[in-house]
């Protein structure tokens, strides 16, 4: 048990025990349920910090390297739609959504400016709005899948992340910014693009 000031951060809380992980927490379970390293606690809390060792902590790094990958096309496609389709050969399936070919220069392209994310350690800041407004703000954005999602979760209020003006919905806790992310690789597969993960 551990006093804390009055609304701290868990990340504030992670320093003030000592920092007792082996490698950096990437979120925390929160009387069991995962939250963000910047969600704040203002009573009581049972909470358990994960890194990546962890299978919950393992989710919230791939969530946050899918963002990253549809950030970096993003930037540099904008307007083209661009899905993350399957898991396969343990990664992840990922296209343009009119299945135009993307070759090896542009595989590259897409994958170099994922780091230039990554080194520039851009925050992913979330925002929690009133689901009516969450779909308007969605398919004003192009992103008409997600917000057919986020109409059919049923939920009064959505939680969305934003990073430097680009917005998606992943359902889970990301990590505090895009510099957690040290480890992926990016190739060219079938039509589109194979998103590489580590192992746990």
């Amino acid at each position: 048990y551990k006093e804390v000031p009055f609304g701290s951060s868990l990340s504030e809380i992670y320093a003030l025990v000592g920092a007792p992980l082996r490698y950096r927490p990437l979120s925390a379970r929160v009387n069991h349920r995962v939250h963000e390293l910047d969600y704040r606690c203002w009573n009581p809390k049972d909470i358990e910090f994960v890194d990546y060792t962890n299978s919950s902590g393992y989710r919230t790094y791939v969530r946050s390297l899918c963002f990253i990958l549809v950030k970096a096309v993003n930037d540099l496609y904008p307007g083209i739609p661009f899905t993350l389709e399957h898991p396969v050969s343990k990664g992840f399936y990922c296209a343009f959504e009119d299945r135009r070919e993307i070759s090896p220069g542009e595989v590259e392209r897409i994958r170099s400016k994922m780091l230039q994310i990554v080194a520039a350690d851009v925050p992913f800041v979330s925002h929690n709005i009133r689901t009516v407004d969450a779909i308007e703000l969605f398919r004003r954005c192009g992103l008409k899948y997600k917000a057919l999602l986020i109409e059919t979760v049923g939920m009064a209020y959505t939680a969305y992340y934003e990073m430097d003006g680009y917005i998606d919905y992943f359902y889970g806790a990301l990590v505090p910014s895009s510099g957690y992310i040290h480890l992926f690789d990016l190739i060219p597969y079938e039509d589109g693009v194979l998103l590489q993960i580590p192992k746990r």
